[in-house]
């Protein structure tokens, strides 16, 4: 899923009963999942099974092996212009021909080439460099990649001032500490450290979550920019370069093992074996490169200094230039001035959480930077199931963006980090159920004498702001005034409390009613947003005036960071999400053409809830009455009594256990709950305090 930076990153999930669905989670701590065993049903629902017969329920195994490809280190994360999303494209092209899809609408089989705008990269080595002049008439020159590297989080140019050492660049009023009180950075280049004192400490000042925001590398930048600053260089700490040094050389020891297995492979392999030679070949040829590019960062790692990217915003960068400096040179720089090493600096500053900010005397740095932003061409990757009868010009798409963040950078929420990214949930899990939903429609099909064309699509580009999607409607293969629906997947491989969330219900005249009559089978607790709007590729079709429905199990303390892994996705969630898709797919495919109607804009988006309050509720007409508290919960803890009617919590009015839900969207574990109830009569106040789910 596209990032977009207005949403509040807080996730959050509440445990409670209702008659309709009964998980274990509000008395105890479930058991660890098991990823072939559908999720919890509701009570008066048998286990779901697909509208079609039992014996086309998706192969599970096949889900899996889809998707642990698609999620592994090999991939690197399925960043644009990486090999590893060729090998991406090339692994669901296959599929597509394999399933008997058309794969040939466009002069490239089935890839349709995009044009994307990558990250960053460094301008020529003249054009970026730092020069150190002291008063005693010396000077150093560093040059890129050797001893610097611009940042794309600030401006290319050129900047020169005085050297003042600023500490950890951060102003903490609740703390009482500020690196900035007692030194004037006006017109001067400030040097600052990465992270915060005492980084890596449990007990450290800033280890409180509230606290984050003044390790964010936008955080000092801004600092510097207010305070008149001419440029900002910013010095690795420690702890990151070792735990990036000790990634990468495992990254590097792991690919070096891979081209040997190859080696062997290929030594053993009888002749004859052309085609599989050649596979491996190529193989071999997408690791060596992938190996001499770990080296390199390997190289760069060791010597402290960060990638172009690595700081983020170059689509919104900073009013003056942002260079990284090695630790070797930043350790001479203050030797040489203060006669503490940084090592030295950064445990003094843990020890007594005291400023050590000032003026590196007679030293005056001059500096140019130089950052442009590389275009590369990529594919999004297209099967057609061709349509029949009366009903053949028209078409259905049905689509999942394939593409990540890479090895982190741009779009990543661990800024900083250097590290496999991949996307197991976003968007591994949509692309592996889109595949499945192609695979069981040719044969679905098979029974019809009329049905639409249905279009298969994997887009690229989509974290870099829907662009495969864009590009398909600028330059589709059908008609779009003929193309009825669309219907997309991103993110449906977490689902949680048997929450499935769809948008888009309002954009067509019968989609309510089709959902409905979805779920008598498939059982989910639906939640509805009407909007045909969001950041994912549907909101490229809508725009063009078609019909969207979009599947989505909410967002996670994993997006867009490395731990977005394999090993946390519900298979049993994702194969009933498969079938519901399967059989809202044919519906579109045979049924009566939905019309089109406008939404509002600016619809939210569902976040999984992780608070835990430890009650059961019923239902009632317009209210909701607590049915069991479970010992020791925060309910319990609170005083919350069986046979309590919630009427209100804060100020919102609760009719139904939905309405609980929601109220609790906003919150977070150690939040406090003012909940209103009616007790034998009397109106009271009881404050609940939230705790983490179990």
């Amino acid at each position: 899923m596209a990032r977009t930076y207005h949403w509040a990153w807080t996730f959050l999930t509440f445990a409670f009963f209702a008659p309709f669905y009964t998980p274990a989670l509000a008395l105890a701590q479930p058991p660890a999942a098991e990823p072939e065993r559908p999720a919890a049903q509701p009570a008066t629902q048998t286990e779901p099974q697909s509208a079609a017969e039992t014996s086309e329920r998706p192969d599970s195994s096949r889900l899996r092996s889809d998707l642990r490809y698609l999620a592994s280190d090999e991939l690197t994360g399925r960043g644009p212009g990486t090999p590893g999303i060729d090998l991406a494209a090339k692994h669901i092209a296959g599929a597509f021909a394999e399933m008997g899809l058309e794969t040939d609408a466009v002069p490239d089989g089935p890839f349709q080439r995009v044009e994307l705008e990558l990250q960053a990269k460094a301008g020529p080595a003249e054009e970026n460099y730092v020069q150190i002049r002291t008063s005693g008439g010396t000077e150093e020159r560093l040059e890129l990649d050797a001893a610097m590297v611009p940042l794309s989080i600030g401006s290319p140019g050129k900047a020169q001032g005085p050297l003042v050492f600023v500490g950890y660049g951060i102003a903490a009023a609740e703390l009482d500490y500020d690196d900035w009180a007692d030194v004037d950075v006006e017109g001067a280049v400030v040097m600052l450290i990465r992270k915060t004192p005492g980084e890596g400490r449990p007990d450290h000042a800033f280890a409180d979550r509230q606290r984050a925001r003044h390790a964010f590398f936008t955080t000092k930048v801004q600092h510097a920019e207010r305070r008149g600053a001419a440029a900002v260089l910013i010095v690795n700490d420690r702890g990151s370069i070792q735990s990036q040094v000790d990634r990468l050389k495992r990254r590097v020891e792991g690919e070096q093992q891979r081209i040997d297995n190859i080696d062997q492979t290929l030594a053993n392999a009888p002749e004859g074996l052309d085609q599989v030679r050649k596979t491996l070949q190529e193989t071999r040829k997408v690791a060596v490169a992938q190996l001499m590019t770990l080296q390199n960062q390997l190289e760069q790692a060791e010597s402290g200094l960060l990638g172009v990217n690595d700081a983020g915003g170059f689509d919104q960068p900073a009013t003056i230039p942002v260079v990284s400096i090695s630790r070797t040179v930043a350790d001479r720089l203050l030797r040489d001035a203060t006669e503490q090493s940084l090592a030295a600096l950064e445990t003094a500053i843990a020890e007594d959480l005291r400023p050590r900010s000032r003026p590196l005397a007679d030293v005056e740095i001059q500096l140019e930077t130089s950052v442009t932003q590389a275009r590369i061409e990529t594919s999004n990757v297209i099967g057609i199931l061709p349509g029949r009868g009366e009903l053949k010009d028209e078409t259905v798409v049905v689509g999942a963006h394939y593409d990540h963040v890479g090895m982190g950078g741009y779009g990543s929420l661990a800024p900083g980090t250097i590290a496999v990214h991949n996307g197991a949930d976003d968007n591994a899990s949509g692309t592996v159920v889109m595949m499945e939903v192609a695979r069981r429609m040719v044969r679905r099909m098979e029974q019809y004498a009329s049905h639409r064309r249905v279009v298969f699509i994997a887009f690229t580009g989509e974290e870099r702001g829907l662009l495969g999607s864009k590009h398909y409607v600028r330059e589709p293969l059908f008609p779009l005034a003929q193309t009825v629906a669309m219907v997309n997947l991103d993110m449906v491989g977490r689902l949680k409390d048997n929450e499935l969330t769809v948008y888009g219900t309002g954009t067509a005249d019968r989609f309510d009613d089709l959902l409905d009559r979805l779920n008598q089978t498939a059982g989910f607790r639906l939640l509805r947003v009407a909007s045909g709007y969001g950041p994912s590729d549907h909101a490229s079709f809508y725009q063009a005036k078609i019909p969207v429905l979009f599947f989505f199990t909410g967002l996670h303390n994993d997006y867009h960071r490395p731990s977005d892994d394999f090993d946390k996705i519900d298979f049993g969630g994702l194969a009933r999400i498969t079938d519901m898709v399967t059989d809202g797919t044919a519906d579109l495919a045979t049924g009566p053409r939905p019309n089109y109607r406008s939404t509002e804009p600016g619809a939210g988006i569902t976040r999984q809830l992780t608070v835990f309050v430890g009650i059961r509720m019923r239902n009632g007409a317009d209210s909701v009455t607590v049915s069991e508290v479970h010992d020791g919960s925060p309910a319990a803890q609170a005083g919350i009594q069986t046979g309590d009617v919630v009427q209100r919590i804060e100020n919102r009015q609760i009719q139904n256990s939905d309405d609980i839900l929601e109220a609790l969207r906003g919150k977070q574990p150690g939040d406090r709950l003012p909940i209103h109830v009616l007790r034998n009569g009397q109106a009271q106040q009881i404050d609940v305090w939230l705790a983490p789910r179990p």
